[in-house]
């Protein structure tokens, strides 16, 4: 019927938008669109150098989240219990965790 026909190809579109636009591909999550914005015209090599560049910041930066991951527990955990911290509160959090 219409009715699927046009249910998937709006969700087609959505998928699209979900891998092009918000980087949501699996293996990277970059924008494939941005990326081809910021290299218009660029050669595929590249975007392929640009890719690696922007997956090994990821894997730098996944490695520091999981290095920090009983601290960022903490303050998560703290901000759901007041909302906002001031300076003061923050400076206090950090000192507790020698950071």
């Amino acid at each position: 019927t219409s009715g699927a026909s046009n249910d998937l190809a709006r969700a087609a579109e959505l998928c699209a938008a979900m891998v092009m636009d918000l980087g949501m591909g699996g293996e990277l999550a970059v924008s494939l669109r941005a990326l081809q914005k910021a290299c218009p015209g660029a050669s595929m090599d590249a975007a392929a150098r640009c890719r690696e560049m922007l997956e090994a910041q990821l894997k730098q930066v996944q490695n520091l989240l999981g290095e920090h991951a009983e601290l960022l527990s903490a303050l998560t955990e703290l901000l759901l219990k007041e909302e906002t911290l001031n300076e003061a509160q923050i400076e206090h959090f950090f000192t507790q965790f020698g950071a």
